[in-house]
């Protein structure tokens, strides 16, 4: 068996992942793929089933920005860094802030076992979650 070369490892993987996506349960975390095909204008970010691996999405005005920290996804959406306050009381009660919430405003993270799909040609942003328990 001949290994994927690396320039194309990330969309093979996102292809096998599409087409059987129980596979991601044999992918060890921590892990966010992703892959761009520029010529189907389509990008696909996927989380392992875990959510170990982070993801962090904005939505903004002129569209959506993902990234594995939450202020750089402010920061690349040139939006202010406002406290989530909810978010911070969690942090100050149990050490942790909890479901999709992020130390800012706006910004949430994303459930493990997640696939996010834009598909530009279509001007469609999809997002299917798998639950690593029951499925």
């Amino acid at each position: 068996m001949q290994a994927e070369p690396l320039a194309t490892a990330p969309t093979r993987l996102a292809t096998e992942l599409d087409r059987c996506p129980s596979g991601m349960d044999e992918i060890l975390p921590p892990f966010v793929l992703g892959s761009l095909d520029e010529d189907g204008d389509r990008l696909r970010l996927t989380t392992d089933s875990l959510g170990i691996g982070r993801l962090f999405e904005l939505r903004t005005r002129w569209g959506w920005v993902w990234s594995n920290r939450p202020e750089a996804a402010l920061a690349f959406a040139g939006e202010p860094y406002r406290m989530d306050e909810v978010a911070w009381a969690h942090n100050a009660v149990a050490d942790e802030v909890f479901g999709h919430s992020s130390p800012y405003q706006g910004v949430r993270l994303v459930d493990a076992g997640t696939t996010i799909t834009w598909d530009g040609h279509a001007q469609r942003l999809a997002a299917v979650s798998r639950d690593p328990v029951t499925s």
